[in-house]
Parts: C-alpha cells; structure tokens; sequence
C-alpha cells in the first residue's frame, strides 16, 4: 500500500439469498449490495446467520437458493477472480502458532500469488502495534494481538473486497482504535466492505445496516 494504484472497482451483489437446515430456516429472501467505497453492516442477535452469510458471500458454505455474485469493474468475475477479489477477518480463520507474525504475513501473501515486501510487512506491523513482536511465535500473543494480526494479513494483500466477521472482537479500547483507523483507509481507498456486528456502534461505521431476525427474514435501513 506505500505505492499509489488505480483501485479495482467493485461491487458485490446478492439476491434472494435463503438459508436452511433440515431442522431450521435460518434466513430468507436477504437481498443487497455494496460497491467500492462502501460499508454494508450484518447485524442482528446471536444465531441469526450473520457469520454464516459472511461464509455465502465469501462462498465458503453455498446458500440454499439465491445468487451472490462480483463484479470488478463492471465486469462479472470469473470463480478464480471472485476468490482473489475477498479477504477475511473472522474467529474462525487461524494463522500457524509456529510461526512468527512476520512470517506469516509472508506466507499468506505468497499463497494469494501476492509479491511480498519485508519493508510494507513491517510498515502493518507498526501500524497495529505489533512491530516489535514481530519476530516471536504467534503460539506466544495473546488473543488480541492475534486480532490485531489478523487485520495486517487482510492489509498486506488488501482485496477490492473486505468481509469482517466480528472484527473487533478480543480488542481493548487502543486496539479498536488501531484498527478503525485502517478500516476508515480501507473506505477511502475504495475497497468495498462488510462488517457482521451486533454491536450497534461498530453498524454506524456503515452507510446500510441489514438486521437478521430469528424469524428467518431481514430488515434493510
């Protein structure tokens, strides 16, 4: 990110998105959108499917009915376009305790055929507080560094599209303000962004909030 690039244009759609388990409906009919230099706010109480829309958005689990597509710049992206177009944040995603944080961020951006530059590595690093653990096993940080951890993998390979799933959770109150700051960045540099919250401040970071009922529909605002 030390160098300056036109962004991809980008716009991720979903349309009547249903949800369902042999024994449970979990959603239905969950219609909406986000494009470059937006944020779109998955809210709604524990067990309404909020993490498992981030997973049908990132087609990491495959919806029941409905369709979710990408477009980058105004071009429908192929299945490897889509997959390359999304990162993640979510407590559910892990990184290798064997190795350093440092090492990490190598390793992840080597796996998305990412170049990887040491000097930016470290400039993500310093920015959430981590620089100077840069060298120590992630087996020895603490839940909230590994966190913190987590946003300078998404940063160093920095997709048009970024699905947060609880990002802020295990931060103290420097830590969230480390993170916002990159998340406001993010905005402004035209990357299209969904966060699933049930915090009602972390949903006024975005210009749509989607609320999911227990009852199986959403409500838009």
């Amino acid at each position: 990110m030390d160098s300056i690039t036109t962004p991809i244009m980008a716009q991720i759609k979903f349309n009547n998105i249903c949800m369902s388990f042999p024994d449970k409906l979990l959603f239905t009919n969950v219609n909406g959108s986000v494009s470059s230099g937006e944020c779109l706010a998955l809210t709604g109480p524990n067990g309404s499917g909020k993490s498992t829309m981030i997973k049908i958005l990132a087609r990491l689990l495959r919806q029941s009915s409905g369709e979710v597509s990408i477009t980058l710049n105004a071009k429908n992206a192929s299945d490897t376009a889509y997959r390359s177009a999304i990162g993640m944040i979510a407590p559910y995603l892990e990184y290798y305790n064997m190795l350093t944080g440092l090492e990490n961020i190598a390793l992840f951006s080597q796996l998305r055929g990412k170049a990887y530059c040491g000097r930016q590595a470290l400039n993500l690093l310093d920015k959430v507080d981590l620089r100077s653990n840069a060298d120590r096993l992630t087996q020895t940080y603490s839940t909230g560094m590994k966190q913190r951890l987590k946003w300078a993998v998404l940063a160093m390979a920095d997709p048009p599209i970024w699905l947060l799933d609880e990002p802020f959770a295990y931060l103290d109150d420097y830590g969230r303000t480390l993170v916002l700051e990159m998340l406001t960045d993010a905005q402004n540099r035209q990357r299209a962004i969904v966060i699933a919250t049930n915090d009602a401040k972390e949903a006024k970071l975005a210009q749509t909030v989607l609320t999911l009922v227990k009852s199986g529909t959403f409500i838009a605002r």
